[in-house]
């Protein structure tokens, strides 16, 4: 099964002293972007995660504008009204049946995102 790729150790499979080719680059985030995890049903989808405040679902086939986009600690949350800036999203996996994803945030916070049937 894949692994989820964060900043927390090298990227299985390479060394330190590795190149690399870049294969592909999706338009992302505006800020770091510390976590991605690759569904464990659809090998072509992959979430990432980012201290913008966002959690989202790309189609690497498409190299394009991701399925879906999520603000985490939207504003429904409290506090969100007054302005106060969206927590860091830090970190995010796929449940096993890929029907959603769990993330964590630098509030402390454990999400369970349930996905539309598109994404």
């Amino acid at each position: 099964p894949r692994k989820s790729l964060g900043s927390s150790g090298p990227i299985a499979g390479l060394q330190p002293s590795s190149r690399s080719i870049l294969q592909s680059q999706l338009p992302a985030h505006r800020r770091a972007a510390p976590q991605v995890h690759f569904n464990p049903q659809k090998d072509e989808q992959l979430a990432s995660v980012s201290h913008d405040g966002t959690l989202k679902i790309f189609d690497i086939r498409a190299k394009g504008l991701p399925l879906q986009s999520v603000a985490v600690g939207g504003e429904e949350e409290e506090g969100a009204s007054a302005g106060r800036e969206a927590p860091k999203v830090l970190c995010c996996r796929w449940t096993e049946d890929g029907s959603g994803i769990v993330t964590g945030d630098s509030e402390g916070k454990v999400r369970i995102h349930r996905l539309d049937s598109g994404g």
